[in-house]
């Protein structure tokens, strides 16, 4: 897509000619690499009240490591399987524009 054609002319492209794939998979990708990053503490929180309610006292520190740890060890593989998600989507659309003028229209 060309880069002076702006995400709203796109949009209304229905012949889909032109390619926004890059700019919504961009803000798409920002989006929940902050939620990710901002829910992690939320989410390490809930479990260590949550656990904290449930166990009795003594039989919570293991729960607790595993929370602590598990978490954001968690949270850093659900980043690292989002950006390959879309390195992968980003690679299938570069290979679409690359491969456009290859194509062979067939003689009525």
């Amino acid at each position: 897509m060309n880069e002076e054609t702006g995400l709203a002319r796109g949009l209304v492209d229905f012949k889909l000619k032109k390619y926004i794939s890059r700019q919504v998979i961009a803000s798409v990708y920002t989006f929940f690499f902050f939620f990710i990053i901002g829910a992690t503490p939320f989410v390490t929180y809930a479990g260590y009240k949550e656990g904290a309610k449930n166990y009795p006292e003594g039989t919570f520190q293991p729960i607790l490591a595993l929370i602590i740890v598990g978490i954001p060890v968690l949270a850093f593989g659900l980043i690292i399987m989002l950006r390959l998600y879309v390195e992968r989507y980003i690679a299938i659309v570069n290979t679409a524009e690359n491969t456009e003028g290859l194509r062979v229209t067939p003689k009525e």
